[in-house]
């Protein structure tokens, strides 16, 4: 789980730095514009390029918060990975084809707002309030891209 919560969260971080260096590469050319039509032209032609580039950039955002969630799910399942199964008994998977056993990834676990918690709980480190209070906020604008119009919405998300 852990290498699965760092490749993600570095190809979050890849695909945000690919973008910011491909506008670094054309970064002249809005200079040009605004000598050439004005400050108010470049500005809209700026912005006209980060409106074309919000579904990648909005989809980064997502994987860095999924990345993080498998992280603290890692951390929690370095106690036990049974602590991660959520509901009752009575609504978790039956067996299928006359076997006793099911397959983990059937089970639901618990929601991402309940793993900071979770993680505190077990964990001889609990977490920082920083660092909770930056997965709360990252996880409430993922889940606006997630459950609304992603490329249309805008992150105005502080990454301190």
């Amino acid at each position: 789980m852990k290498e699965t919560a760092i490749g993600w969260m570095n190809l979050a971080w890849d695909t945000t730095i690919d973008e910011a260096r491909g506008f670094q590469d054309v970064e002249d050319l809005y200079d040009n514009i605004e000598q050439e039509h004005g400050a108010d032209v470049a500005q809209t032609a700026i912005a006209k390029h980060w409106r074309a580039k919000q579904l990648t950039l909005n989809n980064a955002f997502s994987l860095l918060q999924q990345s993080l969630e498998i992280a603290l799910k890692a951390r929690i399942a370095e106690v036990s990975p049974f602590l991660l199964i959520a509901g009752d008994p009575r609504t978790w998977p039956k067996p299928k084809d006359g076997s006793n056993l099911i397959d983990f990834s059937s089970f639901r676990t618990i929601d991402a707002v309940q793993l900071c918690g979770a993680a505190n709980a077990v964990s001889a480190a609990p977490l920082s309030k920083d660092f909770t209070e930056f997965y709360d906020r990252l996880r409430q604008s993922r889940n606006k891209i997630a459950h609304l119009n992603a490329s249309a919405i805008i992150i105005a998300c502080r990454l301190d």
